[in-house]
């Protein structure tokens, strides 16, 4: 575990937020062989965000650099092929032909977790490449 010290407090539902990181670390623990790894990564990174100024006659775009909670979950195992990657969020979706049918669930989880992190006002991407997934957390420090 990686966690940055002196993270400034995060402001969020705490409900929500407990069930995002339940739900990612529990399928870490489901698809990590036993000699795998898991990693929890927690720091606070600036994000550039595109504001709409709706004052003047032009709608300037301004861009502001704003600090996100961020929390990345990587495991080693199975990779998730590129084209499936966009679809995991998807209620019920599990990817074919995969190991993952082996292991018990409906295929709801990664969809609420999306839904959560979207009502936290946050993003969610995942990568897998070089036999490591990584879900990645995007919050903002106050909603």
């Amino acid at each position: 575990m990686n966690v940055s010290p002196n993270l400034p407090p995060l402001v969020s539902d705490l409900a929500s937020l407990t069930e995002i990181v339940s739900e990612l670390l529990n399928n870490a623990c489901k698809y990590t062989p036993p000699d795998g790894q898991i990693t929890v990564d927690v720091q606070v990174i600036d994000t550039a965000k595109s504001l709409i100024n709706e004052d003047t006659k032009s709608g300037a775009l301004h861009n502001l650099q704003v600090p996100y909670f961020q929390i990345t979950i990587s495991n080693t195992g199975a990779i998730i092929p590129k084209q499936e990657q966009s679809r995991i969020f998807e209620a019920f979706y599990r990817i074919p032909q995969s190991d993952r049918w082996q292991q018990s669930g409906t295929g709801l989880g990664l969809a609420l977790v999306k839904k959560l992190v979207q009502y936290l006002q946050g993003t969610i991407k995942v990568t897998s490449y070089q036999s490591w997934t990584r879900f990645t957390v995007q919050l903002p420090l106050s909603l």
